[in-house]
């Protein structure tokens, strides 16, 4: 009896010596806010949630049909304006994937980002 008295006293003592976590800070993900129909391309425009005191620098980007990239390439703003293959038609579903390259105070971050869209 003071064997399992002196066990429960022993981890009440652990539980309560513990520091507690502060829980995780949200971090940052993008998003496909809007997309334009252009001649020959699609203009893309991206919102950054959970960034505080953090800015856009860069974002990479791909439009693959399933796994296979159309086209790639890097913006140096949340707007990114996409040359579409001659092969594309109206009605294809597409990814834009890629990533939001952030930077603030602190240092920096990603927020990645992955959309399946239907092109107009």
């Amino acid at each position: 009896m003071s064997r399992a008295c002196a066990a429960s006293a022993l981890v009440a003592l652990f539980l309560t010596a513990c520091p507690h976590l502060p829980p995780p800070a949200p971090r940052p993900h993008a998003h496909l806010l809007a997309m334009d129909r252009a001649s020959g391309g699609i203009t893309a425009r991206l919102r950054v949630d959970d960034a505080a005191a953090l800015h856009p620098v860069a974002v990479d980007w791909a439009l693959a049909v399933g796994e296979r990239d159309l086209v790639r390439g890097r913006a140096d703003s949340l707007e990114i304006a996409i040359r579409l293959p001659p092969e594309v038609r109206p009605g294809t579903l597409v990814r834009l994937r890629g990533a939001v390259h952030l930077d603030g105070t602190r240092g920096g971050a990603l927020a990645p980002f992955d959309e399946l869209l239907r092109l107009p």
